[in-house]
């Protein structure tokens, strides 16, 4: 069994917000929603309001490309 993936302190906000808007950044492999999303990441880096989700996958944490939690196949199955 792995360890439990580490979450990082604002990937939930302590006062959640009642209401708020959901953005969602889609396109083709290689469209950059990559480099769009690590820009505004840095731009509001200093927002609490502002949340990024991270995704658990299957790639391994020094692939590269988005910020996101490694699981091994048993455990992304399960």
């Amino acid at each position: 069994m792995h360890p439990e993936p580490e979450i990082r302190k604002n990937a939930v906000p302590e006062k959640a917000a009642t209401r708020g808007s959901l953005i969602l950044v889609v396109g083709p492999s290689g469209a950059g929603k990559d480099t769009l999303i690590d820009e505004v990441r840095k731009r509001f880096a200093d927002e609490e309001k502002i949340v990024f989700a991270r995704r658990c996958i299957t790639r391994p944490p020094d692939a590269g490309g988005e910020d996101h939690v490694y699981l091994s196949r048993d455990d992304f199955e399960r």
